[in-house]
């Protein structure tokens, strides 16, 4: 009897998907770019099982191809590379690519596409939070936006015409104001929420001809 209790007590904790959905990666703060030195969390969401089963709870995360020996939900992390995790029984996250500069100035965008309707928000960043002045923002080349000093640069409700590559340029006071200098370009995506539909045309093959539209 107490055997059958126990049984369905634990039975419920060890039924889950065969095939479970890949987890999902985050970054904290949410910026693919950061300045030597600093650090950024890295959190794996996915299926975690529960503390009443026997074998223990693991998250496996990877560098590249090395395996990392942390078994926790979230790490922190200060490294250039690209970074997955991995929960049981679950496929591989998809990656983020983490870049470390020591330039003056960075452009931090979004770790994850951007979908259509959404706000699209980059920052120009001075080394360590250093103030910037006349600042530019460049889309594919063509200046977009200007501010006296630091300031980000939004898009309220992004378009699939925002993707492209990014870059922001300002000047510093270190200790006096220098000549302009220019951040590496980052790449930023716009996804489509609904792709537009796509109307085909075919000709029949009867003998009185005549075509068949298929959307």
């Amino acid at each position: 009897m107490w055997a059958l209790t126990a049984l369905l007590l634990l039975g419920p904790f060890h039924t889950h998907p065969a095939t479970l959905e890949k987890p999902t990666l985050s970054l904290h703060p949410p910026w693919t770019t950061i300045f030597k030195g600093e650090r950024v969390t890295l959190r794996c969401d996915g299926y975690h099982p529960p503390l009443l089963e026997l074998r223990p709870i693991s998250t496996l995360w990877y560098s590249g191809h090395l395996l990392l020996p942390s078994h926790k939900k979230s790490i922190e992390v200060q490294t250039p590379g690209v970074y997955r995790c991995q929960t049981r029984g679950a496929p591989v996250s998809d990656p983020i690519h983490l870049s470390v500069s020591n330039d003056w100035l960075i452009l931090q965008v979004p770790y994850v596409a951007v979908f259509e309707g959404e706000p699209l928000v980059m920052r120009c960043r001075g080394w360590y939070d250093k103030m910037v002045y006349k600042l530019h923002y460049y889309h594919d080349g063509k200046a977009v936006r200007y501010f006296h000093s630091s300031a980000n640069y939004t898009v309220p409700q992004a378009r699939a015409s925002d993707s492209g590559r990014y870059q922001c340029s300002g000047t510093m006071r270190i200790p006096v104001e220098s000549a302009p200098m220019f951040s590496a370009k980052a790449a930023v995506t716009v996804q489509e929420l609904f792709p537009a539909p796509v109307l085909r045309v075919t000709r029949r093959a009867e003998a009185r001809g005549g075509v068949a539209v298929r959307c």
